[in-house]
């Protein structure tokens, strides 16, 4: 419950951390990411345009590794590219294709929505997780993932867990603008 003196930025922080995995553990939250993203209502800018910019990367490589690194608080591009070096879990994600700053910025550039789509759902289902379970652990949480696929939040609901994740792209897309800067 927030007082009057709360702004809505320290409402949103109060309610989702900033990584994720303060709430649920790192393999649980790839488990969700990766169903964001394979469940297959997720649109992607067509192919061949992002085939010629990230010849490596698949879009939804690209789509996983932009969600996971959003909902753990990592958002510069080049921040993003180095993370590959230092987060095992980045490297599974990526299927061990480098990511370079570049690729991201051009992916996030071209398919904004369906990043918004996909974290907006891996938002949600971490905030049910959490809900209902003290410790959270990929085997622990798996009764509670479906579960919470078929629910749907209320429409208020829906509106916070987007507007979270827009947010979390603007500061992306902020972040990259900045490094140009200097």
């Amino acid at each position: 419950m927030t007082n009057a003196n709360q702004t809505p930025l320290q409402f949103r922080e109060i309610i989702l951390p900033n990584d994720l995995r303060e709430w649920i553990d790192e393999y649980t939250l790839a488990r969700l990411v990766l169903a964001a993203v394979q469940d297959g209502t997720v649109p992607i800018a067509p192919t061949a345009e992002v085939a010629g910019r990230n010849a490596d990367c698949q879009p939804y490589v690209l789509l996983s590794l932009l969600t996971y690194c959003y909902a753990t608080g990592i958002f510069s591009s080049t921040d993003i590219e180095l993370s590959f070096t230092q987060d095992k879990m980045v490297r599974h994600l990526c299927a061990n294709t480098y990511p370079e700053a570049h690729h991201n910025r051009s992916f996030r550039r071209d398919n904004r929505r369906s990043i918004q789509k996909s974290l907006t759902e891996v938002l949600y289902r971490a905030w049910c997780i959490r809900c209902r379970l003290e410790e959270s652990s990929p085997d622990a949480a798996i009764d509670f993932i479906d579960p919470c696929f078929e629910q749907e939040p209320d429409g208020k609901a829906a509106l916070l867990f987007a507007a979270e994740a827009e947010e979390r792209i603007n500061r992306a897309v902020r972040l990259d603008c900045w490094e140009f800067d200097y």
